[in-house]
């Protein structure tokens, strides 16, 4: 506690959080970033509602794989595309939901993932803390971390399967209910940049993903 005080006579508002301090206080719209913008550990949005209307109090929490280019004011695909499946989503299971969070397994902000292969931290400082603040506070999870990290060469892939299954049990322990847009053939989350807003939800399993990456079969 002596040392967590000491800090905070050190740094300036807002970057305790890159030793596992509170994150900053949060508007209806914003981002938290780390102080040099190379990581992005959570980033939310409020659900337009009704005039007149209370915002409703549940979250949706977007658990993706790392981030893209949305920022405190400015959406990027996915990120626009969620506020759309979570207002289908409260419909669907009856949630009050009125706010969207995004999380990530690796915090590193780039538009291409295989920017993590050259990283020395993909993950980023105070982003496991970001996504347990997440999960205690999800009505529910969404997860649609995709299949990315099959796709990168060994032995980062490996790596980056096995974080991500552990991000995903995580999820299933904290959070009242976890649910996906299907599954790939490896048998994890599928991403929702290219899937129709008619996708049904389905509840995920950790039985859903692979353990271990899937590997390709060689020829005789």
């Amino acid at each position: 506690m002596a040392k967590r005080r000491a800090l905070a006579g050190l740094v300036a508002p807002g970057q305790l959080a890159l030793f596992g301090g509170p994150p900053p206080a949060e508007g209806p719209s914003g981002a938290d970033f780390t102080p040099d913008r190379r990581y992005r550990r959570s980033l939310w949005r409020t659900l337009d509602r009704a005039l007149g209307q209370p915002a409703a109090p549940g979250t949706a929490v977007f658990l993706g794989f790392n981030p893209s280019t949305g920022d405190e004011r400015e959406d990027d695909l996915s990120i626009t595309k969620s506020l759309e499946y979570t207002r289908r989503l409260a419909v669907a299971r009856s949630l009050p939901l009125g706010r969207v969070r995004w999380v990530n397994p690796f915090a590193l902000v780039s538009s291409d993932p295989r920017a993590l292969l050259e990283a020395n931290d993909p993950i980023g400082p105070g982003n496991e803390e970001a996504l347990d603040r997440a999960f205690a506070e999800a009505a529910v999870v969404v997860a649609v971390c995709g299949s990315l990290a099959e796709g990168m060469p060994r032995p980062f892939r490996d790596y980056a399967v096995a974080h991500v299954r552990e991000v995903l049990r995580r999820a299933i322990v904290r959070a009242p209910a976890v649910v996906c847009l299907g599954v790939g053939r490896g048998g994890g989350p599928r991403h929702l940049a290219r899937l129709g807003y008619d996708t049904p939800f389905e509840d995920f399993t950790l039985a859903a993903a692979p353990a271990r990456p899937t590997r390709r079969k060689e020829s005789p």
